[in-house]
């Protein structure tokens, strides 16, 4: 008798369904109206499922919708990630970036225009299948700003949260601004055995 080990089922699931993009001006993990940006939001244990997650779902890569590119490439983006109970990604409920794990970073990110750009993640990350899923994207600052960067949202009440400058690196500070939205992301995931 032929016995074979199970084989890892890959699959793209998507979180959110757009109902708009955030403007040239608004905060995004893409958008560089400030040089220095930082910015998390927070995806539900019950949206995750609904898009397709189980418990031990490895994600190995992830991407944003964008529908406008910045004009201008973003250096050092950095994409940490980790387990929250928060629900919400208010002010209140920031997540410190030093309490989550690094999952992908480059030197030069300037997304492409025309749908999910996939970044492939250094660390796979795996979900407890419970809690809810946070991520926190940040650069350094950008050569010059430009209001340009838009990728698909949708409302969500204290959905994420964000904080800018033009001046100064804004990575691991806490965030000073709430939105009533989150960016629709596209996982590839794992829900198999390797």
């Amino acid at each position: 008798i032929l016995m074979t080990a199970g084989s890892a089922s890959a699959q793209y699931v998507t979180v959110g369904t757009a109902t708009g993009t955030n403007t040239t001006t608004e905060q995004s993990p893409i958008n560089i109206f400030y040089r220095s940006l930082h910015y998390q939001t927070i995806y539900t244990a019950a949206e995750l499922q609904a898009a397709g997650f189980v418990p031990g779902a490895t994600v190995q890569e992830l991407g944003w919708d964008v529908v406008g590119a910045p004009i201008n490439a973003m250096p050092n983006y950095t994409i940490a990630m980790g387990h929250t109970t928060n629900a919400t990604s208010g002010t209140a409920n920031y997540v410190a970036s030093s309490t989550l794990t690094q999952v992908y970073n480059t030197a030069s990110y300037a997304p492409t225009a025309g749908g999910f750009d996939m970044l492939v993640l250094s660390s796979p990350f795996i979900w407890n299948g419970s809690d809810n899923i946070v991520i926190d994207v940040c650069c350094d600052q950008v050569y010059a700003w430009n209001s340009s960067g838009q990728c698909s949202i949708f409302s969500s009440t204290n959905g994420s949260t964000s904080r800018r400058s033009d001046v100064t690196l804004q990575c691991g500070l806490p965030p000073s601004s709430s939105h009533a939205w989150k960016p629709v992301v596209r996982f590839l995931i794992n829900t198999g055995p390797a």
